[in-house]
């Protein structure tokens, strides 16, 4: 899996993602998980699997964990730091928020940290979001009939849900 990334000056760079970054130190994903999640992993496993983010599987006393970290310095929402760690908390707020209120099961939130925030600064370049495990099969769906089914109720429960909070603030 490879990722394009524009970067200031730089143009367009292709990025290796199946493997971990080489300027991030595992400890402290565990130190921010147990800090931030009262996760205390006793195995972090990466996991070269996904569309541009880094992944692991934390394995702690009864459960299992899949955790996200993205480099801040590839997502190109924002040049500043604290804009883009923003930007990314309220989308993944809204994803809960969203499949707390339909009953949209396929949608998958973050698990919110001690403090309620799903999005974690980790050091200088990276966020941090943990997810529950969930024991899956990729969807045989090679012409995305059933992909394409998923959007459409997700937009349309989205449409619905926008639409019923303006109608009730009239």
């Amino acid at each position: 899996m490879f990722r394009l990334a524009h970067t200031a000056g730089a143009g367009t760079v292709v990025l290796r993602v199946k493997a971990p970054p080489v300027d991030l130190e595992t400890d402290l994903i565990a130190h921010a998980l147990d800090h931030h999640w009262r996760i205390r992993s006793t195995e972090l496993c990466y996991l070269p699997v996904g569309f541009g983010d880094h992944h692991w599987q934390a394995g702690a006393a009864r459960e299992r964990y899949f955790v996200t970290v993205r480099d801040l310095r590839l997502d190109g929402r924002a040049d500043d730091r604290r804009q883009v760690l923003l930007l990314l908390e309220q989308t993944y707020q809204a994803v809960r928020k969203l499949r707390d209120l339909t009953d949209l099961s396929f949608i998958v939130a973050a698990v919110p940290a001690t403090t309620g925030a799903v999005v974690i600064p980790l050091g200088d370049n990276f966020a941090l979001s943990v997810y529950n495990w969930l024991d899956v099969q990729p969807a045989q769906d090679a012409d995305g009939v059933i992909a394409a089914g998923l959007v459409a109720r997700l937009h349309m429960a989205s449409r619905d849900h926008y639409r019923e909070r303006r109608w009730s603030t009239r």
